[in-house]
């Protein structure tokens, strides 16, 4: 699915479903506002962990249509490169997480 990831960015997925899953599973026993922080952990961490190693196993390489030098993975989802989602992840967190604390979601 080249429109929607390519090289690891599948694995990104993986890790925002899974962080998914167990913050959903994990509501009943922490409440909402742990669960959403546990959520963003298991995405976060696991994606940080990847892009970072595929960083370091990145090397250059010389495009064949424009001839410029490209550095770095291009793995992405969504067209956003997969060292960009550790971010996207938490600042989503963070966001939900404030709103939660201001009350605008219920517990």
């Amino acid at each position: 699915m080249k429109f929607i990831w390519s090289g690891s960015g599948a694995m990104t997925a993986l890790f925002i479903f899974l962080g998914a899953l167990v913050g959903f599973f994990s509501v009943d026993a922490a409440g909402l506002t742990l669960a959403v922080l546990i959520a963003v952990l298991v995405s976060a961490i696991p994606n940080q962990i990847m892009a970072s190693r595929l960083e370091a196993k990145s090397r250059e390489s010389i495009d064949p249509e424009t001839g410029e030098t490209v550095t770095g993975d291009r793995s992405s989802l969504l067209f956003i490169p997969v060292t960009y989602w550790t971010h996207v992840i938490l600042l989503v967190g963070v966001i939900v997480e404030a709103f939660l604390l201001l009350g605008r979601f219920g517990d």
